[in-house]
């Protein structure tokens, strides 16, 4: 994700809990509120720890208004833990985000930015997938058209990353059965695309762009691939069962596996790589994990690269990790 973006990400963020609510409170809650206020931006974090302990304590608020401006204080830490990360102070991003008094999708993208920086992947993408889940939880993140476009991208981030770890972690292994982060956006058929709508049927206000769900065309298989091999390896084969396990859970009847080298190597050398990959984790998956949903495969060679969030985040040799994949699209 682009500082440009990020930092549009960010005011969006904040608009959508600074959105103006009529409250009525006790004086004792004004002023505690009005403390907090003037404390959140304070560069002495005690101070600000301080304020937000002091207002939780407050008795005379009500309950949506101290969870909204707990909710604000949360974000506006996470945009100032931005600034510091943005400048290479990870201590103090840190520090910031440890005083976030409410759960917010934008501290859990902060702290995943501080693991993708520290070269964490497996702890980026646990965040990058929990931050995806609060925004598409309407309890904790209300509906936004505007999150949309930045849902995508944080997709993506988690996807990379979680190719990246090599690991899908704990996101179709829940002990409810469900799936989670990018996976549960697939799971649901859900994901953030521009809206098409006719003009005469809706007219966006200038400068609005709205979004709507349409169903996920394809997510990355966290299976990582040597240079030149289709070989699943033990990491490998213990992501297929749980990838055997999800499409087991949900009755999926029909996917595709759709397998991609890196750019080096020709053209037919790659197609061929390509098809074997996904020939290779589609017999895995039969013969190990007990898929009888119909399986196709299909190769890419190098002509399909993957569309990163950010180039510059990560190395060549990064780049092309990612890009020898196999992506699932469910049919």
């Amino acid at each position: 994700m682009t500082t440009q973006n990020k930092t549009k990400l960010f005011a969006i963020g904040l608009s959508t809990f600074l959105a103006s609510k009529a409250f009525s409170m006790a004086s004792d809650c004004k002023t505690s509120l009005a403390e907090l206020n003037d404390a959140r931006m304070n560069a002495d974090y005690s101070i600000v720890e301080a304020a937000i302990g002091k207002f939780k304590s407050t008795t005379d608020c009500s309950d949506e208004s101290v969870n909204l401006a707990l909710t604000q204080t949360a974000a506006i830490l996470a945009q100032r833990a931005q600034g510091e990360i943005a400048n290479g102070n990870l201590s103090n991003a840190e520090q910031l985000l440890s005083m976030a008094p409410a759960t917010h999708w934008l501290v859990q993208v902060s702290r995943a930015d501080i693991a993708a920086k520290q070269d964490d992947r497996a702890k980026a993408a646990e965040l990058y997938n929990a931050s995806l889940d609060t925004i598409l939880d309407q309890a904790l993140t209300p509906d936004s058209e505007q999150l949309g476009e930045y849902a995508q991208q944080i997709a993506m981030l988690a996807q990379e990353n979680t190719m990246l770890a090599g690991s899908t972690a704990n996101l179709i292994s829940r002990s409810d059965g469900r799936a989670t982060g990018v996976y549960g956006a697939l799971s649901r058929g859900l994901s953030f695309v521009p809206a098409e709508k006719p003009a005469a049927e809706y007219k966006p206000p200038v400068n609005e762009e709205v979004y709507e769900k349409r169903p996920v065309k394809s997510t990355y298989i966290p299976i990582k691939f040597a240079t030149d091999s289709d070989h699943l390896g033990d990491t490998g084969k213990q992501e297929a069962l749980k990838l055997a396990k999800f499409i087991n859970s949900y009755h999926i009847k029909k996917i595709k596996l759709i397998g991609h080298t890196d750019e080096r190597g020709s053209h037919e050398y790659n197609q061929d790589l390509s098809e074997r990959r996904a020939h290779s984790l589609k017999t895995f998956l039969i013969d190990h994990g007990g898929v009888i949903a119909e399986i196709i495969t299909i190769g890419r060679g190098e002509k399909e690269p993957p569309v990163l969030s950010d180039y510059s985040i990560y190395s060549v040799e990064q780049r092309q990790a990612i890009a020898r994949r196999v992506e699932l699209a469910l049919d």
